[in-house]
């Protein structure tokens, strides 16, 4: 029996049966869990019920938690792993909406409206954690939906009954969804094969001049697929700064949609093509747009919000109302006390960095945390988020603390957020809380103090850590004689983060010294379990008292993750340099691959069509963790799974992956840049030295041969070359050892032609008298090769012909 069957499910998890008529019979999303004398959980469906072309979802159901359990245990229902995967829509932002949905002369799409004309009518029900609770009965939320009906109706009873039953059936549907914003949004997906391009056949819309002047053939361009690419391109080219629409479309005339002559003086003149046979204007921004996806993304970076210094008594905390897990969170940045050096060369020193700490305002419990280069900004927050919410397992094994149990980590999603002005104002964060259902509650200017659950965590991490850490700054300015903090740098960011990993996992586990509630003191102090935060917490969850839905990870990847620009290739998936601008440069030498059927189908056509069309038609958005870039992420535009890409490098270099981020490697690629030159000028060089080799070696060789042909009797025709070839091969082959011609060390005519210091003295009669002449014919081989003026000098020739001999003699 597994751990997941064992243990009380919590608010967000999915249950499914896993045999036929058991207690729960369909795929159920849990609402409540309250233990003890009530003993009940509140169970939805989650799947939307189809009857006559409409779809609802069912209410909420109440079962007995000792029930539940028991199927749990005797395995007839499980608890999904994940979660389950969400709808597309419900996971889109308003503007993804808007892309999808929007037709022409629409300032909001239709799906966009209605999600929002939905969330009006629910939110003052749903807005507060109590609300929420108390709607759950059935009573209650009988009496409270018509309160809302009525108070929003003043026409005639009719109106009133079909608003409360509309009410009605968006709290199901909200309750289904993941209590999200996102999960009203309508099911238009299934409505004519949206999310899939048709394939137009003829001419579409209302007749143009030409058609209704009665000339047949000019009803008007019909685009293939080849034609919305050149559209894509042409939006993505040539509307640019400084150039309209018009202008755009009429250059994308002149480079594709034209006959090209030359004229007298060499110029090329461009004549259109009848304008039955090109884009029109509105095709060219439809298909532009569509073709072109991020084109037009932009951000808005909101002003500082500035008012006067409030001073005044606080007669209470802010944490007095906090009764639930993930109810109320506190964020915050601060730099770090500790001056850093560079990953690649700890000689060079980088300065310091900036971190980022979330907390659960109830027992001070901080479940994840943010600590990097970059200034806090909306990817830093958007990554501290996602750390919150995210299972730390594979982060807890990529820092090497296999001493931490990755259960002690839990994943906290808050309702709310307080924060002050420097972290979360601005639209990318408010958007993106938006899409998770947290809210934000900014504190004035100068009032640190009502922040207070994250201040005073800023300053335990820092003299737990920072303080304790060669190159610390001690959180003050160096004094006039001092040694400075750089001189002592010795650490680098991943041992910095694998330090405050620690830090933290030390202050949520340490044991507290406060006086306990009473039930605290039953359930936890009575049973030898230490009160720590993560115990504190972890019984609160155990209870049910979770402010909101934990959303499944893939969700929480879609909407915090950052995306960035890559492109397909035949070996993967390459990211493009963020800060080259239009310039196309890949983060070498890592690439992305995965097993999946469609990924695979993508890269074959990235390796057989890249020639034919442009480098950006392979271009898409891919969604990343800078600092951990060993995985990303890449959204299916059609389905809406997120599917997960495995970082590849070479086997020698795995630790690239371990102990580089993502800027680091940028930076790792700027430092080699120089020596890459040099290394590319080194190599122009010996091949200019080899290719001047090679031309002495050809002129000597040629000269040579030269010099053997002026000297011929007769010159040799082709057919002669040729024809003693083979006899000749084997003269030479005879004469040689193991085919290759070696000069021993002590040949006799390398001696008798050695110089001496004696002169010669010519021989005496007495030596020849009587002595007849040993002259001796030559033989056939010593024929064959008869030496030249050339050669004749080169003992190497010489000890060949010689060994020719010998062996005639021999013969």
């Amino acid at each position: 029996m597994t751990a997941a069957s064992q243990r009380v499910p919590i608010p967000g998890e999915i249950l499914t049966p896993t045999q036929p008529k058991v207690l729960i019979a369909k795929t159920m999303r849990v609402l409540l869990v309250e233990q003890g004398e009530r003993d009940r959980v509140v169970l939805i469906a989650v799947e939307p019920i189809t009857s006559r072309g409409r779809k609802y979802f069912q209410g909420p159901i109440t079962l007995r938690l000792s029930d539940v359990e028991k199927d749990l245990a005797l395995k007839r229902c499980r608890i999904v792993e994940g979660g389950v995967a969400p709808r597309p829509d419900s996971t889109a932002s308003d503007e993804e909406l808007d892309r999808k949905y929007c037709r022409a002369g629409q300032e909001k799409s239709g799906t966009r409206q209605k999600r929002e004309q939905r969330w009006a009518l629910i939110e003052p029900l749903v807005r507060d954690f109590d609300s929420r609770t108390r709607l759950l009965d059935r009573q209650f939320r009988v009496a409270t939906i018509a309160a809302r009906a009525a108070e929003l109706s003043k026409k005639n009873d009719l109106a009133v009954k079909r608003l409360t039953r509309q009410i009605n059936d968006l709290l199901n549907q909200y309750w289904a969804g993941g209590s999200t914003r996102g999960a009203l949004t309508p099911f238009d997906d299934a409505r004519g094969a949206r999310g899939e391009e048709r394939t137009q056949r003829k001419k579409l819309g209302r007749c143009n001049a030409p058609t209704k002047a009665g000339n047949s053939g000019q009803e008007g361009f019909v685009l293939s697929d080849h034609d919305k690419d050149i559209c894509g391109f042409g939006w993505r080219n040539y509307y640019i700064r400084g150039k309209t629409v018009a202008k755009a479309l009429r250059r994308t005339w002149r480079e594709f949609y034209s006959d090209i002559t030359t004229n007298k003086r060499g110029q090329a003149v461009h004549t259109l093509y009848p304008a039955n046979q090109r884009p029109t204007r509105r095709q060219f921004e439809t298909w532009g747009r569509q073709r072109s996806p991020g084109h037009e993304a932009w951000k808005t970076q909101l002003t500082k919000f500035t008012m006067a210094r409030i001073d005044h008594a606080l007669l209470g905390s802010a944490n007095d109302n906090v009764t639930a897990v993930g109810q109320l969170g506190a964020m915050d940045s601060t730099g770090v006390d500790i001056n850093f050096v560079s990953v690649l060369n700890r000689i060079k020193r980088i300065g310091g960095a900036h971190r980022i700490l979330i907390i659960d305002s109830k027992y001070g419990y901080i479940p994840g945390f943010y600590l990097g280069l970059d200034a806090p900004s909306a990817t830093t927050v958007r990554l501290a988020m996602l750390h919150a919410i995210s299972d730390k397992t594979e982060w807890l094994a990529w820092l090497g603390l296999e001493e931490q149990n990755p259960d002690d980590w839990l994943k906290i999603q808050f309702a709310r957020l307080v924060a002050d002005n420097t972290d979360l104002r601005c639209t990318a964060v408010e958007k993106c809380l938006q899409a998770i259902s947290c809210g934000v509650q900014f504190v004035p200017v100068a009032r640190s103090d009502m922040n207070s659950t994250v201040e005073s965590a800023h300053h335990i991490v820092h003299r737990a850590s920072d303080h304790n850490m060669h190159g610390t700054t001690h959180g003050k300015k160096k004094e006039r004689g001092e040694a400075s903090a750089d001189e002592d740098a010795c650490h680098t960011i991943i041992e910095a983060i694998r330090e405050t990993a620690r830090v933290i996992h030390a202050h949520n586990t340490m044991p507290l010294d406060l006086i306990p509630t009473l039930a605290a003191h039953r359930e936890l102090v009575a049973q030898g379990i230490p009160l720590t935060r993560l115990n504190l917490t972890r019984w609160d969850i155990s209870r049910g008292k979770v402010a909101t839905s934990l959303i499944g990870i893939q969700e929480a990847r879609m909407k915090l993750l950052m995306p960035i620009r890559g492109t397909f290739t035949k070996n993967g998936v390459k990211l493009l340099r963020p800060d080259r601008g239009d310039r196309r440069e890949f983060i070498e030498p890592v690439r992305y691959i995965a097993r999946d059927k469609d990924f695979v189908q993508r890269t074959i056509r990235a390796r057989v069509m890249r020639g034919r069309v442009a480098p950006e038609s392979w271009d898409d958005d891919f969604l990343h963790d800078p600092y951990h870039p060993s995985h990303i992420y890449y959204r299916d535009p059609v389905s809406g799974q997120l599917m997960e890409l495995d970082a590849k490098v070479n086997s020698d270099d795995s630790e690239r992956l371990v102990e580089c981020s993502l800027p680091d490697m940028l930076d790792l690629i700027d430092t080699c840049s120089l020596d890459r030159f040099n290394a590319r000028v080194g190599r122009d060089d010996a091949m200019s030295a080899l290719e001047d080799a090679q031309d002495h070696t050809n002129q000597e060789s040629k000269a040579a041969y030269q010099r053997d042909l002026d000297e011929a009797p007769k010159k040799p025709s082709k057919a002669g070359m040729k024809r003693d070839k083979r006899a000749t091969r084997e003269t030479e082959k005879a004469a040689l050892v193991f085919g290759m011609p070696v000069l021993p060390a002590t040949d006799p005519i390398q001696a008798d032609s050695q110089p001496t210091d004696e002169p010669a003295q010519p021989p005496s009669p007495d030596d020849t008298e009587g002595r007849a002449p040993e002259a001796e014919p030559p033989s056939v081989a010593t024929q064959a090769l008869p030496p030249s003026p050339t050669t004749s000098a080169s003992p190497l020739v010489q000890s060949i012909l010689r060994r020719i001999a010998e062996r005639s003699r021999n013969a």
